[in-house]
């Protein structure tokens, strides 16, 4: 995040307080979506932060201006007066404007050839469901498998084009000197990839009771209210989880 973009807004917040001061509430609430919030979310879809630092330092200007719509500069939670306010988390806004861009661009609705960056399976198996389609999308961290050509590979190496209705992955028997295909027509078992999760990554040095797998959802919903994630956020994640096919980010 730029330091310079991010004295500008300051400056304009500081500008609104100074000429609003004595202004009702509507009126300064109405200064601060129309001035100062476009530019904290301008194309934030692109160049949403990833570090904690820059993440809070946004937010810090959006509880100054909670502060300042509802003058109250006492000890009180800034966060009960964004919900008082009805206000999301600018976090929260960057992550549905990411939903939004990449539903246009799984959907064609966004110009643009993004062929390089989603590969897609015209049948998902979640839990024994059948959804639409499977998305991947390509990220730009060097442990992305799109990005290292780990999962193009692996298609390619068992012969799975995109766009294929054949599972990515089967149901291997694991002998001392080969491996046997079990089942072509079955899915890979729950509990094979959970084994070969918490056993894999010791190898390389990595604990893995420190990370999930998708779908690996056992005491998910507690740790992220411990974590302080909105009630409102896990129940529209669960909500799209039962009703949309998964498009992970």
């Amino acid at each position: 995040m730029s330091k310079l973009s991010h004295l500008k807004r300051i400056r304009v917040l500081g500008l609104i307080k100074r000429n609003l001061w004595s202004f009702i509430k509507t009126v300064k609430e109405t200064a601060y979506k129309s001035l100062v919030r476009p530019k904290l979310q301008y194309a934030c879809s692109t160049w949403d932060p990833h570090h904690q630092k820059d993440k809070a330092a946004l937010e810090r200007i959006q509880r100054k201006a909670a502060r300042f719509v509802t003058g109250n500069y006492d000890r009180t939670s800034v966060t009960e007066m964004l919900q008082d306010l009805q206000w999301d988390t600018l976090e929260t806004m960057r992550r549905h404007a990411r939903f939004c861009i990449m539903y246009k661009m799984c959907r064609g609705l966004l110009d643009g050839d993004w062929e390089d960056y989603l590969i897609t399976n015209t049948e998902s198996r979640t839990r024994g469901s059948k959804g639409d389609e499977v998305v991947v999308s390509q990220l730009f961290s060097a442990a992305c498998p799109v990005r290292v050509e780990l999962l193009k590979r692996y298609l390619a190496m068992f012969k799975i084009p995109p766009g294929s209705k054949d599972l990515i992955f089967k149901p291997i028997s694991r002998g001392k000197e080969c491996c046997k295909l079990v089942a072509p027509d079955k899915p890979i078992s729950y509990s094979t990839i959970r084994g070969a999760f918490r056993r894999d990554p010791l190898s390389l040095g990595v604990e893995p009771s420190k990370f999930g797998l998708h779908s690996l959802r056992s005491g998910g919903a507690t740790m992220a209210a411990n974590n302080g994630v909105n009630d409102r956020i896990s129940s529209d994640m669960a909500v799209g989880n039962r009703c949309k096919p998964k498009t992970p980010m």
